[in-house]
């Protein structure tokens, strides 16, 4: 066995552990951060009570645990992904033969229990999804593209924001049907785009053309071509996950305002009007990227209650007597 990281220092395996996710997982960018601060959360709380990595047990973890929960009024849910990354930290280093065995292998993490997805009825879909939101006309047709395009793909947004035009655009000039992207994992998968979609993108793309090539006269630099970031702000910027998470607080006016709304919701919306609709599940899943079948079982019950609910409103042996 190796043991020479026994001479390394808190920070020193910490950023082993982090390089590690990066370079040889290769998990998503959210992914990372999350994990970030989370191990650096439990290497401070080491360093004030003088800890050193390898002297850690489950009791240890615990009291971590329970020192986030006093600071402030934590969700279970947040103490469990802690818990989780611990867990990984010290598998990582059991995987890597720095340690013999992970001290927190048998620790049970806090359990919670797990929100089911929240798609947006038909008609909360219908009114985000309206042409005229009364904004500017670029805003309006790139939103209306970009909402198209979550809902008829089911991708994420981190996955829809890194898209340039060349990715949608075939060798005839034509918006394709289906892409290849990169999801979770470095994972490539195949989406389809909608007819709805691709007729959202063409008018946002056109609409595009026209106003750069008058800013072009104006402004250096802007320069679109089958190259640009697929959806840019305003100023000819690729759209951060800010500005669509804006895009969609905005959208939120025309549902009235419902705390549901995210981009997250146009991703369960798809999934489950796919299941509702009689697709395979394991169809559903590889079509959301979903690495475990269990993930895409959430959404078979939200499809099942829905089902339910719809058979006890228009069933005339099903509607409860007043």
């Amino acid at each position: 066995m190796n043991n020479t990281i026994n001479g390394f220092s808190n920070e020193q395996v910490m950023e082993a552990f982090l390089g590690y996710l990066k370079y040889e997982k290769n998990v998503s960018i959210n992914t990372q951060l999350a994990y970030e601060n989370d191990i650096s959360q439990f290497f401070d709380f080491l360093n004030r009570e003088n800890i050193l990595w390898n002297n850690v047990d489950s009791k240890i973890v615990y009291a971590f645990l329970g020192s986030r929960q006093d600071i402030r009024d934590i969700e279970r849910s947040t103490l469990a992904r802690k818990a989780a990354c611990i867990k990984a930290f010290y598998h990582f280093l059991e995987r890597k033969e720095y340690m013999e065995k992970s001290p927190v292998s048998k620790m049970r993490a806090p359990k919670y229990r797990r929100g089911l997805p929240k798609p947006l009825r038909p008609v909360e879909l219908e009114k985000m999804l309206e042409d005229d939101s009364g904004q500017r006309e670029f805003i309006q047709l790139r939103d209306k593209a970009l909402l198209e395009m979550m809902y008829s793909s089911g991708m994420r947004i981190s996955e829809i924001l890194p898209l340039n035009t060349t990715d949608v655009f075939d060798f005839s000039g034509k918006i394709r049907d289906s892409v290849i992207i990169t999801g979770k994992g470095g994972k490539q998968r195949v989406v389809f785009i909608g007819q709805y979609a691709r007729e959202a993108l063409n008018l946002y793309l056109s609409y595009l053309a026209r106003m750069f090539s008058v800013k072009q006269t104006k402004t250096a630099g802007l320069k679109p071509d089958f190259e640009s970031p697929l959806f840019v702000n305003f100023h000819g910027n690729r759209l951060s996950r800010h500005g669509a998470i804006y895009v969609m607080k905005k959208r939120k006016t025309l549902i009235k305002g419902d705390d549901r709304i995210s981009p997250h919701a146009m991703r369960h919306t798809f999934a489950t009007d796919m299941l509702n609709s009689g697709a395979d599940i394991r169809i559903v899943q590889e079509m959301l990227g979903h690495s475990s079948i269990s993930t895409t079982q959430n959404y078979t019950r939200v499809a099942r209650e829905k089902l339910q609910n719809t058979f006890r409103n228009c069933h005339p042996h099903a509607k409860k007597e007043g």
